[in-house]
């Protein structure tokens, strides 16, 4: 039996008012993960504007 099936049985055998509480739980646990996730955005272009020079040779070998 996996790690994923053992809980599905033991859900399957207890009084709904347990689901329930075990739901809230569950839910506010995977809430807080993706709260604490760093952002998947993109970064926007310009940050470091200013702060070097490319020069002209840079593509050269």
């Amino acid at each position: 039996m996996t790690e994923r099936e053992q809980p599905i049985q033991e859900i399957e055998q207890i009084p709904d008012h347990l689901v329930h509480k075990m739901l809230k739980i569950l839910l506010a646990e995977k809430q807080e993960i993706l709260d604490t996730e760093p952002s998947k955005k993109l970064r926007p272009f310009g940050l470091c504007e200013g702060e070097f020079i490319v020069p002209d040779d840079f593509n050269e070998p």
